[in-house]
């Protein structure tokens, strides 16, 4: 009587498993922006934050916490929530006129939140 060892598949499959897991958030980004280019800039942040929350800005000026819309009410009451030690990217399109992006900034300083990163393209 013949048998197939399947073990080895099983160990396959549970490898590549585990590596779609981990690598399929690394791919997502939850609401396209194009972001702003700065032609001179020195690298500012030299390593990557430890679980940030990132706050979008699109091109029609609606904020976005994740992939989540916001209005202002309800991105206030959710800063004021955030521990102080709290990582922020800011990430605002280029077409969004600076006062918006400035807006949202000054609730983060007002919600006590003290690291805030703004993204820009290199």
């Amino acid at each position: 009587m013949a048998e197939i060892n399947i073990t080895p598949l099983l160990d396959m499959a549970f490898a590549l498993l585990i590596i779609f897991v981990i690598t399929t958030p690394l791919l997502e980004q939850p609401v396209p922006v194009q972001l702003p280019s700065l032609s001179q800039s020195e690298e500012i942040v030299r390593e990557s934050p430890r679980n940030p929350t990132e706050v979008t800005i699109d091109s029609n000026g609606t904020v976005f916490l994740g992939d989540e819309p916001l209005r202002r009410d309800e991105l206030e009451a959710i800063l004021g929530s955030l521990p102080r030690e709290q990582v922020l990217i800011v990430r605002g399109d280029r077409e969004v006129p600076y006062g918006r992006v400035a807006e949202v900034l000054d609730l983060i300083r007002q919600s006590g939140v003290q690291s805030v990163v703004v993204s820009y393209e290199p």
